[in-house]
């Protein structure tokens, strides 16, 4: 069976999202160990938060994904997410 079958298996039995629970504490700790360039330099308080917001929303983005009969390419996920991460990052705050 294949990855994305298997998934979408998990995710039919209502078991993919328990994986986040999982999941989400070791997210703070990956962040550390792996430095990249959107890294903030915050307390463990505010990089538990930003990782906890960031596995939610990927892995929600994935049950979407997984599930769809058709999906779209790695690709075109890839340029979705990144025009919609831009459009947030540019978002007027209302004068804030």
């Amino acid at each position: 069976m294949g990855e994305r079958k298997q998934i979408r298996l998990l995710i039919k039995r209502g078991l993919f999202s328990r994986m986040l629970a999982k999941i989400t504490p070791m997210a703070s700790e990956i962040y550390r160990v792996f430095p990249a360039p959107w890294h903030i330099t915050g307390s463990p308080t505010e990089t538990d938060y930003i990782m906890s917001f960031a596995a939610g929303g990927f892995w929600n983005v994935l049950n979407q994904w997984l599930v769809r009969n058709q999906p779209e390419s790695p690709a075109e996920m890839a340029t979705l997410l990144m025009a919609g991460l831009k459009r947030l990052g540019e978002a007027d705050d209302g004068g804030h």
